[in-house]
C-alpha cells in the first residue's frame, strides 16, 4: 500500500500541470459528437441560413486543396452534396473550460462543386461552448478532391 502511494506521488509530481490524465467525460463527448452531427446536418440541407447557425462569428474553415472561408462566406459558398449522415470514427476530444477542440474521422459519400470527395479522411474541428450548445469555430478538412 504504501509503495502504490509512493508511486502515485512521484508520478503526480512529475506530471505537468493541466496535462490530460484521461479522456475527457463520456457527456462531453457525446455533445460534441452531437455538434459535429448537426453541422453535417445544417450541410445537408443546402440552406445557408442552418449552416451559418452552427458556426460561431470568429469561425475559419481550410480544406486540402487550401480553400478556406469563414462564418460569412461558407453558409453562401458551394456547399458539399452529402447524402446521407457520415459515419464519425476514431472520435477524440480534449477540453478547457468553454473550447473543446476534436479529431476525428468521417466516412461520408459527397461531392463538392460536381467533384468527388475522398471518402474517409480526417477532420479536425475547434467549438465554443454557446448556452447550452456548441458553434464551431474553425474546421479543418483533409479530405482530398479525386482528380
Amino acid at each position: 500500500m504504501l509503495f502504490a502511494l509512493m508511486i502515485g506521488a512521484i508520478v503526480a509530481y512529475f506530471t505537468p500541470a493541466g496535462s490530460a490524465s484521461s479522456p475527457e467525460p463520456v457527456d462531453l463527448q457525446v455533445e460534441i459528437r452531437g455538434a459535429i452531427e448537426g453541422y453535417f446536418a445544417a450541410l445537408m440541407t443546402g440552406e445557408p441560413d442552418k449552416v451559418a447557425a452552427t458556426l460561431a462569428p470568429e469561425f475559419q474553415i481550410m480544406r486540402t486543396d487550401g480553400i478556406a472561408y469563414d462564418s460569412k462566406t461558407l453558409p453562401t459558398s458551394i456547399l458539399p452534396i452529402i447524402s446521407e449522415m457520415p459515419a464519425i470514427e476514431k472520435l477524440t476530444v480534449t477540453a478547457k473550460g468553454e473550447i473543446a477542440v476534436a479529431t476525428y474521422f468521417v466516412n461520408v459519400d459527397q461531392t463538392r462543386d460536381g467533384v468527388l470527395v475522398e471518402a474517409y479522411a480526417p477532420r479536425l474541428s475547434v467549438f465554443r461552448k454557446d448556452g447550452d450548445g456548441w458553434l464551431m469555430v474553425s474546421h479543418s478538412n483533409f479530405a482530398a478532391l479525386e482528380q
